[in-house]
């Protein structure tokens, strides 16, 4: 049985909005060989389309991935998120992973 965390943070600061997503305690993870369609959605729909930053940390403990994108002044309030609860910088949720296959975006 696959286990492991999956921790999600965000924050709107400054004109930017900053999401931290951050695996661990779960099955090993390699750095891939090469960009799968997943991290080239991700990059392309961050960077290419919305003018921000896409950083892929792959640890052996598992992905962490910090995405950063310039904040319109008519984009939505950080207030719409789901699942959540406040924190003093933001919003953040945490969740345990089990019986699921570990998806990742490579």
């Amino acid at each position: 049985m696959l286990s492991g965390h999956l921790h999600i943070q965000w924050k709107a600061q400054a004109d930017v909005f900053q999401l931290l997503w951050e695996e661990r305690d779960g099955p090993p993870v390699a750095k891939p060989v090469s960009r799968g369609f997943g991290t080239r959605s991700v990059i392309a729909s961050i960077e290419s389309q919305l003018g921000g930053r896409a950083e892929f940390d792959w640890r052996s403990e598992g992905l962490i991935c910090r995405l950063s994108v310039p904040l319109a002044k008519s984009a939505p309030s950080r207030e719409a998120g789901h699942y959540s609860s406040p924190t003093t910088n933001g919003y953040e949720t945490e969740a345990a992973l089990h019986d699921l296959p570990k998806a990742s975006l490579a």
